[in-house]
Protein backbone atom coordinates (compact mmCIF):
# COMPACT_ATOMS: atom_id res chain seq x y z
CA UNK A 1 0.00 0.00 0.00
CA UNK A 2 3.10 2.37 0.41
CA UNK A 3 3.91 1.61 -2.88
CA UNK A 4 0.90 2.82 -4.47
CA UNK A 5 0.42 5.69 -2.12
CA UNK A 6 3.84 6.94 -3.60
CA UNK A 7 2.88 6.45 -7.26
CA UNK A 8 -0.26 8.54 -6.56
CA UNK A 9 1.81 11.45 -5.06
CA UNK A 10 3.97 11.32 -7.85
CA UNK A 11 1.27 12.09 -10.52
CA UNK A 12 0.29 14.43 -7.71
CA UNK A 13 3.29 16.45 -7.60
CA UNK A 14 3.11 16.06 -11.66
CA UNK A 15 -0.23 18.27 -11.69
CA UNK A 16 1.02 20.44 -8.63
CA UNK A 17 4.31 21.29 -8.42
CA UNK A 18 28.76 11.10 -26.02
CA UNK A 19 27.53 12.18 -29.56
CA UNK A 20 24.54 14.11 -30.12
CA UNK A 21 22.03 13.85 -32.32
CA UNK A 22 20.19 16.84 -32.84
CA UNK A 23 16.51 18.08 -34.25
CA UNK A 24 16.73 18.47 -38.12
CA UNK A 25 15.04 22.55 -36.93
CA UNK A 26 16.36 25.23 -35.06
CA UNK A 27 13.09 27.02 -33.06
CA UNK A 28 12.98 30.15 -31.97
CA UNK A 29 10.59 33.28 -30.35
CA UNK A 30 9.09 32.94 -33.45
CA UNK A 31 7.33 29.63 -32.32
CA UNK A 32 6.08 30.66 -29.55
CA UNK A 33 2.36 31.00 -29.09
CA UNK A 34 1.30 33.33 -26.36
CA UNK A 35 -2.48 33.79 -26.40
CA UNK A 36 -4.62 36.49 -24.91
CA UNK A 37 -7.70 36.21 -22.45
CA UNK A 38 -9.88 37.29 -25.39
CA UNK A 39 -8.63 33.99 -27.49
CA UNK A 40 -11.88 31.94 -28.15
CA UNK A 41 -9.68 28.54 -27.11
CA UNK A 42 -9.05 30.35 -23.66
CA UNK A 43 -11.39 29.69 -20.88
CA UNK A 44 -10.93 31.73 -17.50
CA UNK A 45 -12.35 31.01 -14.16
CA UNK A 46 -12.14 31.46 -10.13
CA UNK A 47 -13.19 27.72 -9.99
CA UNK A 48 -10.30 25.58 -8.91
CA UNK A 49 -11.61 21.87 -9.34
CA UNK A 50 -8.33 20.27 -9.48
CA UNK A 51 -6.88 21.91 -6.49
CA UNK A 52 -10.03 21.09 -4.85
CA UNK A 53 -10.04 17.23 -5.87
CA UNK A 54 -6.10 17.13 -4.63
CA UNK A 55 -7.19 16.98 -0.58
CA UNK A 56 -9.05 14.07 -1.44
CA UNK A 57 -6.11 11.90 -3.33
CA UNK A 58 -3.65 12.43 -0.36
CA UNK A 59 -2.93 14.67 2.35
CA UNK A 60 -0.59 17.30 3.02
CA UNK A 61 0.50 19.13 5.92
CA UNK A 62 1.02 22.52 3.38
CA UNK A 63 -1.90 23.03 0.70
CA UNK A 64 -1.18 22.50 -2.53
CA UNK A 65 -1.57 25.93 -4.71
CA UNK A 66 -0.86 25.08 -7.81
CA UNK A 67 -1.88 22.81 -11.38
CA UNK A 68 -0.13 22.26 -14.33
CA UNK A 69 -1.94 19.40 -16.40
CA UNK A 70 -2.78 18.02 -19.84
CA UNK A 71 -6.06 16.22 -19.87
CA UNK A 72 -6.36 14.21 -23.27
CA UNK A 73 -9.99 14.45 -24.93
CA UNK A 74 -12.39 11.51 -24.00
CA UNK A 75 -12.00 9.86 -27.45
CA UNK A 76 -8.31 9.30 -26.85
CA UNK A 77 -8.66 7.91 -23.06
CA UNK A 78 -7.77 4.02 -22.72
CA UNK A 79 -7.49 2.05 -19.67
CA UNK A 80 -5.16 -0.84 -18.76
CA UNK A 81 -6.42 -2.17 -15.66
CA UNK A 82 -3.57 -3.04 -13.02
CA UNK A 83 -4.37 -4.56 -9.91
CA UNK A 84 -7.51 -3.51 -9.71
CA UNK A 85 -7.02 0.36 -10.90
CA UNK A 86 -7.08 2.20 -14.16
CA UNK A 87 -3.86 3.50 -15.62
CA UNK A 88 -4.33 6.23 -18.61
CA UNK A 89 -3.04 5.84 -21.54
CA UNK A 90 -3.54 7.34 -25.32
CA UNK A 91 -4.70 5.76 -28.85
CA UNK A 92 -4.88 7.19 -31.54
CA UNK A 93 -8.26 7.05 -33.59
CA UNK A 94 -8.21 6.02 -37.30
CA UNK A 95 -7.62 9.13 -39.94
CA UNK A 96 -6.76 11.29 -36.81
CA UNK A 97 -2.89 13.42 -37.20
CA UNK A 98 -3.40 15.14 -34.05
CA UNK A 99 -4.18 14.27 -30.23
CA UNK A 100 -6.71 17.35 -28.58
CA UNK A 101 -7.13 17.62 -25.17
CA UNK A 102 -6.98 20.90 -22.80
CA UNK A 103 -4.01 23.18 -20.94
CA UNK A 104 -5.52 23.40 -17.05
CA UNK A 105 -3.63 25.78 -15.32
CA UNK A 106 -4.52 26.62 -11.76
CA UNK A 107 -2.82 29.21 -9.04
CA UNK A 108 -4.26 29.47 -5.69
CA UNK A 109 -1.44 32.48 -4.80
CA UNK A 110 -1.13 36.05 -4.25
CA UNK A 111 1.23 36.22 -7.36
CA UNK A 112 1.32 35.31 -11.25
CA UNK A 113 2.27 32.09 -12.70
CA UNK A 114 4.17 32.01 -15.80
CA UNK A 115 4.24 29.06 -17.59
CA UNK A 116 5.87 27.44 -20.74
CA UNK A 117 4.75 24.21 -21.98
CA UNK A 118 6.26 22.00 -24.65
CA UNK A 119 5.47 18.27 -26.02
CA UNK A 120 7.50 15.88 -27.21
CA UNK A 121 6.74 12.73 -29.28
CA UNK A 122 9.67 10.63 -27.67
CA UNK A 123 12.65 12.48 -28.35
CA UNK A 124 11.75 15.85 -30.46
CA UNK A 125 9.39 18.24 -29.09
CA UNK A 126 5.82 18.15 -31.61
CA UNK A 127 4.00 21.37 -33.29
CA UNK A 128 0.95 22.53 -30.99
CA UNK A 129 -2.09 24.88 -32.00
CA UNK A 130 -4.83 26.28 -30.34
CA UNK A 131 -7.95 24.16 -31.21
CA UNK A 132 -9.67 27.14 -32.62
CA UNK A 133 -6.80 28.16 -34.98
CA UNK A 134 -4.70 27.62 -37.86
CA UNK A 135 -1.69 28.42 -36.67
CA UNK A 136 1.32 26.09 -35.64
CA UNK A 137 3.98 26.52 -33.15
CA UNK A 138 6.59 24.82 -30.77
CA UNK A 139 5.96 26.14 -27.47
CA UNK A 140 2.84 28.07 -25.47
CA UNK A 141 3.40 30.61 -22.99
CA UNK A 142 0.51 31.83 -20.98
CA UNK A 143 0.80 33.96 -17.23
CA UNK A 144 -1.84 32.93 -15.00
CA UNK A 145 -3.65 35.18 -12.97
CA UNK A 146 -3.89 35.01 -8.99
CA UNK A 147 -6.99 32.89 -7.52
CA UNK A 148 -7.74 31.58 -10.79
CA UNK A 149 -7.88 28.55 -13.22
CA UNK A 150 -7.06 28.63 -17.01
CA UNK A 151 -7.89 26.10 -19.49
CA UNK A 152 -6.32 26.22 -22.69
CA UNK A 153 -7.96 24.03 -25.95
CA UNK A 154 -5.07 22.73 -28.07
CA UNK A 155 -4.06 20.13 -30.65
CA UNK A 156 -0.66 18.58 -31.03
CA UNK A 157 0.55 17.38 -34.11
CA UNK A 158 1.45 13.80 -34.01
CA UNK A 159 3.58 11.46 -36.45
CA UNK A 160 2.27 8.12 -36.62
CA UNK A 161 5.66 6.81 -37.78
CA UNK A 162 7.36 8.15 -34.75
CA UNK A 163 7.51 6.61 -31.24
CA UNK A 164 4.49 6.09 -29.12
CA UNK A 165 5.01 8.13 -26.15
CA UNK A 166 4.01 11.73 -25.44
CA UNK A 167 5.69 13.88 -22.84
CA UNK A 168 3.91 16.82 -21.48
CA UNK A 169 6.45 19.41 -20.30
CA UNK A 170 5.38 22.55 -18.45
CA UNK A 171 8.09 24.78 -17.59
CA UNK A 172 7.30 27.09 -14.71
CA UNK A 173 9.09 30.65 -15.86
CA UNK A 174 7.61 32.60 -12.77
CA UNK A 175 10.86 33.19 -10.99
CA UNK A 176 14.49 33.17 -12.46
CA UNK A 177 15.96 32.20 -8.86
CA UNK A 178 13.73 28.61 -9.00
CA UNK A 179 15.68 25.38 -10.61
CA UNK A 180 14.67 22.02 -11.74
CA UNK A 181 16.63 19.93 -9.48
CA UNK A 182 16.13 16.66 -10.72
CA UNK A 183 13.88 16.06 -8.11
CA UNK A 184 11.21 17.59 -9.40
CA UNK A 185 8.38 15.74 -10.65
CA UNK A 186 7.28 18.34 -13.45
CA UNK A 187 7.24 16.12 -16.46
CA UNK A 188 4.14 13.50 -17.50
CA UNK A 189 4.36 11.14 -20.11
CA UNK A 190 1.57 8.64 -21.71
CA UNK A 191 2.34 5.91 -24.03
CA UNK A 192 0.64 6.35 -26.79
CA UNK A 193 -0.76 3.64 -29.22
CA UNK A 194 -0.83 4.86 -33.00
CA UNK A 195 0.47 1.41 -34.55
CA UNK A 196 0.33 -2.33 -33.83
CA UNK A 197 2.21 -3.53 -30.71
CA UNK A 198 2.99 -6.62 -28.72
CA UNK A 199 4.12 -7.35 -25.36
CA UNK A 200 5.85 -10.35 -25.48
CA UNK A 201 7.25 -12.51 -22.83
CA UNK A 202 10.96 -11.46 -23.60
CA UNK A 203 9.71 -8.04 -23.04
CA UNK A 204 7.90 -9.01 -19.38
CA UNK A 205 11.00 -11.10 -18.18
CA UNK A 206 13.16 -8.05 -18.87
CA UNK A 207 10.78 -5.84 -16.66
CA UNK A 208 10.42 -8.24 -13.99
CA UNK A 209 12.67 -8.43 -10.34
CA UNK A 210 11.75 -9.00 -7.03
CA UNK A 211 13.11 -6.63 -3.32
CA UNK A 212 13.76 -8.62 -0.41
CA UNK A 213 12.60 -5.94 1.29
CA UNK A 214 11.74 -2.29 0.66
CA UNK A 215 12.81 0.78 2.39
CA UNK A 216 11.56 4.07 3.35
CA UNK A 217 14.64 5.73 2.15
CA UNK A 218 15.36 3.78 -0.92
CA UNK A 219 15.39 5.72 -3.97
CA UNK A 220 12.46 3.90 -6.47
CA UNK A 221 13.57 5.79 -9.47
CA UNK A 222 17.06 7.21 -10.59
CA UNK A 223 16.96 10.77 -9.90
CA UNK A 224 19.32 13.19 -11.74
CA UNK A 225 21.91 15.73 -10.09
CA UNK A 226 24.46 17.28 -11.70
CA UNK A 227 28.70 16.58 -11.14
CA UNK A 228 31.86 18.58 -11.62
CA UNK A 229 34.89 17.04 -12.04
CA UNK A 230 35.27 15.85 -8.40
CA UNK A 231 31.82 13.97 -9.04
CA UNK A 232 30.40 16.01 -6.56
CA UNK A 233 27.38 18.24 -6.85
CA UNK A 234 28.39 21.75 -7.69
CA UNK A 235 28.07 24.12 -4.52
CA UNK A 236 25.54 26.59 -5.74
CA UNK A 237 25.65 30.67 -5.46
CA UNK A 238 23.16 33.91 -6.46
CA UNK A 239 24.47 35.73 -8.88
CA UNK A 240 22.28 38.38 -10.32
CA UNK A 241 19.09 36.94 -8.40
CA UNK A 242 19.97 33.76 -10.38
CA UNK A 243 20.90 30.53 -9.20
CA UNK A 244 24.81 29.51 -10.23
CA UNK A 245 27.31 26.78 -9.61
CA UNK A 246 30.59 27.78 -8.23
CA UNK A 247 32.55 24.94 -9.86
CA UNK A 248 31.97 24.18 -13.56
CA UNK A 249 29.56 21.33 -14.39
CA UNK A 250 31.20 18.27 -16.14
CA UNK A 251 28.29 15.56 -15.98
CA UNK A 252 25.45 14.00 -14.56
CA UNK A 253 24.78 11.56 -11.46
CA UNK A 254 21.56 8.98 -11.10
CA UNK A 255 20.90 7.20 -7.84
CA UNK A 256 20.92 3.72 -7.48
CA UNK A 257 17.61 2.31 -7.88
CA UNK A 258 17.26 -1.37 -6.75
CA UNK A 259 16.43 -2.65 -10.08
CA UNK A 260 18.54 -2.75 -13.50
CA UNK A 261 17.19 -0.15 -16.14
CA UNK A 262 18.28 1.71 -19.42
CA UNK A 263 17.54 5.74 -19.74
CA UNK A 264 17.73 7.82 -22.49
CA UNK A 265 19.14 11.48 -20.93
CA UNK A 266 17.72 14.04 -23.69
CA UNK A 267 19.05 17.41 -23.67
CA UNK A 268 15.99 20.26 -24.51
CA UNK A 269 15.54 24.06 -24.18
CA UNK A 270 12.59 26.02 -23.49
CA UNK A 271 11.67 27.02 -27.02
CA UNK A 272 11.83 22.59 -27.68
CA UNK A 273 15.26 22.72 -29.11
CA UNK A 274 16.74 19.04 -28.40
CA UNK A 275 19.17 16.48 -28.67
CA UNK A 276 19.66 13.50 -28.00
CA UNK A 277 22.76 13.41 -25.18
CA UNK A 278 23.02 9.21 -24.69
CA UNK A 279 20.68 6.64 -25.43
CA UNK A 280 20.23 3.24 -23.57
CA UNK A 281 22.63 4.36 -20.57
CA UNK A 282 22.73 1.05 -18.33
CA UNK A 283 22.09 1.36 -14.39
CA UNK A 284 23.02 -1.26 -12.62
CA UNK A 285 20.95 -2.09 -9.23
CA UNK A 286 22.20 -0.48 -6.39
CA UNK A 287 24.77 1.31 -7.82
CA UNK A 288 25.34 4.89 -8.73
CA UNK A 289 25.83 5.59 -12.28
CA UNK A 290 28.08 8.61 -14.21
CA UNK A 291 27.74 10.26 -17.36
CA UNK A 292 29.84 12.66 -18.83
CA UNK A 293 28.99 15.58 -21.22
CA UNK A 294 31.25 16.19 -23.72
CA UNK A 295 33.42 19.88 -23.01
CA UNK A 296 32.17 21.57 -26.39
CA UNK A 297 28.30 21.03 -25.81
CA UNK A 298 28.94 22.42 -21.89
CA UNK A 299 30.29 25.13 -24.14
CA UNK A 300 27.28 25.38 -26.24
CA UNK A 301 25.17 25.10 -23.77
CA UNK A 302 26.27 27.86 -21.44
CA UNK A 303 26.45 29.98 -24.13
CA UNK A 304 22.70 29.87 -25.68
CA UNK A 305 20.49 32.40 -23.64
CA UNK A 306 17.72 29.83 -23.56
CA UNK A 307 16.94 27.59 -20.41
CA UNK A 308 18.38 23.80 -20.75
CA UNK A 309 17.14 21.34 -19.20
CA UNK A 310 17.90 17.41 -18.84
CA UNK A 311 15.56 14.95 -19.07
CA UNK A 312 15.98 11.32 -17.98
CA UNK A 313 13.40 8.27 -19.70
CA UNK A 314 13.61 4.86 -18.95
CA UNK A 315 11.04 2.23 -20.38
CA UNK A 316 10.35 3.76 -23.86
CA UNK A 317 7.07 3.01 -25.61
CA UNK A 318 5.66 -0.39 -25.11
CA UNK A 319 7.93 -0.62 -22.43
CA UNK A 320 5.91 1.56 -20.12
CA UNK A 321 3.09 -1.20 -20.67
CA UNK A 322 4.92 -4.09 -20.53
CA UNK A 323 6.17 -2.24 -16.87
CA UNK A 324 2.23 -2.19 -15.75
CA UNK A 325 1.35 -5.81 -17.33
CA UNK A 326 4.72 -6.80 -15.35
CA UNK A 327 3.44 -4.93 -12.05
CA UNK A 328 -0.32 -6.62 -12.72
CA UNK A 329 1.15 -10.20 -12.66
CA UNK A 330 3.45 -9.50 -9.54
CA UNK A 331 6.59 -9.75 -11.54
CA UNK A 332 7.78 -6.52 -9.50
CA UNK A 333 6.85 -4.69 -6.67
CA UNK A 334 6.04 -1.54 -8.25
CA UNK A 335 6.01 0.14 -11.72
CA UNK A 336 9.80 1.19 -12.47
CA UNK A 337 8.71 4.23 -15.54
CA UNK A 338 9.83 7.63 -15.31
CA UNK A 339 11.17 11.13 -16.57
CA UNK A 340 12.61 13.25 -14.54
CA UNK A 341 14.39 16.86 -15.08
CA UNK A 342 17.40 18.40 -14.45
CA UNK A 343 17.87 22.20 -15.51
CA UNK A 344 21.46 23.37 -16.57
CA UNK A 345 23.18 25.83 -14.01
CA UNK A 346 25.94 28.43 -15.65
CA UNK A 347 29.18 28.85 -13.69
CA UNK A 348 29.47 32.28 -12.16
CA UNK A 349 31.46 34.76 -13.66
Amino acid sequence: MKVYKFFILLLLLFLIGCSTTNTDETYSEIDLLQPTADNESVLISDKLTLLEQSSEVVTATVPFTQVKAFVPNEEYKQFEKVQGEDFLYLKLPKNKSFISGRLIYENNTEEEMIIQSLFLQGDKSVNIKLSKSKNWGQSIKYNVPPHSSVSIDIDIKWDINGMQELTFFPIDQTSDSDRYNGGNLSTYRYFVQSKNISVDNDLLKRQSFTIKELSDEQNFVPILSWIDKNKQEPRLSVENDTLVTEEEIKGIKLEKVPYDTKVDLLLVDELGNSSLLVKNLTILKNEETFFDIEPNQIKEINKSKNKQFVLVFNNREEEMLADLKALDLNKKPFFTSYQGVLEFYRTAD
